[in-house]
């Protein structure tokens, strides 16, 4: 039983499943006096635009200019994990130390060393651990804009998770799913493990 008043929440999904979404939500629910998000993304995407030479401002937005690079990032952030398969999660842990928050919401958790990593930082480090599914068909989530690329949605850093079971939670993010309920109920759960000393 952890005694702790502090949590680590790892987000997972496929894209355009409404992680971000979510993320935020929790996030304003909880308050930003308790939080912080961090994305395995942004260590990414700040070291590939400053190795070559691109807009990092553009690519952490969800625009066509991060798309038309997305293959080649995900590439180039795969073969820096080869060295160390941690690298780019111990970058944000830093960020997540810095901020003075207890309640670190990880994003974009994609692989499942990803999730080992926090789980055993949680451990290590007397934290509560709670691993989150973000869930949407298919027509949802084309309705939100996604289409099928080869190169990105075929390999591992979309599809690493996909046979993972051990979560704690899973919102079902669907049109006409009632996830603003499932949401508010999440945070009211977080909170309480806030209370605890």
């Amino acid at each position: 039983m952890v005694n702790s008043n502090k949590v680590i929440i790892v987000l997972s999904g496929k894209r355009k499943s409404g992680k971000d979404y979510i993320a935020d939500k929790i996030f304003n629910k909880i308050g930003n006096n308790a939080c912080v998000q961090i994305k395995l993304a942004n260590p990414i995407k700040m070291h590939f635009s400053k190795k070559f030479g691109l807009n990092f401002e553009e690519l952490i937005t969800s625009s066509f200019y991060k798309e038309q690079v997305r293959k080649e990032m995900i590439l180039w952030g795969n073969e820096q994990r080869l060295t160390d398969p941690f690298v780019f999660c111990k970058m944000i842990t830093n960020d997540a130390v810095s901020s003075g928050k207890n309640v670190w919401i990880l994003t974009d958790a994609r692989l499942r060393t990803d999730v080992e990593y926090f789980k055993e930082y949680a451990i290590k480090n007397n934290f509560h651990f709670i691993c989150l599914r973000v869930v949407a068909d298919v027509q949802t989530r084309q309705l939100r804009g996604w289409t099928f690329v080869e190169g990105v949605d075929d390999i591992s850093s979309e599809c690493g998770l996909d046979d993972y079971s051990d979560w704690d939670f899973v919102f079902l993010n669907s049109s006409g799913d009632n996830i603003e309920h499932d949401i508010e109920s999440f945070c009211f759960k977080v909170k309480a493990l806030l209370l605890k000393q």
